[in-house]
């Protein structure tokens, strides 16, 4: 038998003894090593008790909860591949109120993997603001089409303006600091003009839901409000 016949012979034999012999172990799970800062004061000062890290993709998840006095920590057991990491700083009741930018990572098999260090900062509040009519008709019966929704602070500065059609009912504000506001909403070039006033205060990383009630301006008495 020549040299390349016989090449190709000893390959078949090892494919067979592949395919029919004992199955090829899988490689171990990786782990993943994380180190945390809240920032600019510490855990305690900004009342941040656990750190709870999450890891997903399509096909798995993990959660994990730590000390955040730790300052870092190890999540074991991972199985090797491409995840989205999110960190929050959880207070006492267990609400998120610290948090970073999620990113990507990679985990290797049987390695020790490492990420940059995790700066935690306060996160920012969400509001479902929700409206309806003191007249009892939907959006079309007032003759309304969109609705403009507005964020003041407790000095009236304001924070965020947006338009939403009117039908949908509803509007999520995120972005908000923690503070006092007045949430405004309007009707947009209607031939009857509505709006609503509420007040809310907002902490950190709450996800709260207001209902403004819209009223028409010719009912309100000439007080100057508005």
């Amino acid at each position: 038998m020549s040299i390349r016949y016989l090449g190709v012979f000893c390959s078949l034999i090892l494919l067979t003894s592949v395919g029919c012999g004992d199955p090829v172990d899988a490689l171990g799970d990786g782990s993943l090593s994380l180190e945390w800062q809240v920032n600019p004061l510490g855990c305690a000062q900004a009342g941040v008790q656990d750190v709870q890290v999450n890891l997903y993709n399509a096909y798995r998840s993990y959660e994990e909860h730590f000390n955040c006095e730790d300052s870092s920590a190890i999540v074991s057991g991972i199985e090797a591949g491409t995840y989205e990491l999110e960190v929050t700083g959880n207070n006492r009741e267990g609400q998120a109120i610290f948090s970073v930018k999620p990113r990507k990572i990679t985990v290797s098999a049987e390695k020790l993997n490492t990420t940059k260090p995790l700066l935690l900062s306060a996160k920012p509040a969400q509001v479902e603001v929700v409206w309806g009519f003191e007249n009892g008709l939907v959006c079309g019966g007032n003759g309304v089409a969109e609705v403009e929704v507005a964020f003041y602070d407790d000095l009236s500065f304001e924070h965020h303006r947006s338009r939403v059609l009117c039908d949908a009912g509803s509007a999520t504000i995120g972005g908000l600091v923690s503070g006092d506001y007045f949430i405004e909403v309007s009707s947009v070039e209607s031939s009857e003009k509505f709006s609503g006033l509420e007040t809310l205060h907002v902490e950190r990383g709450a996800q709260l839901k207001v209902r403004v009630e819209l009223k028409s301006r010719r009912a309100r008495p000439n007080s100057g409000e508005y």
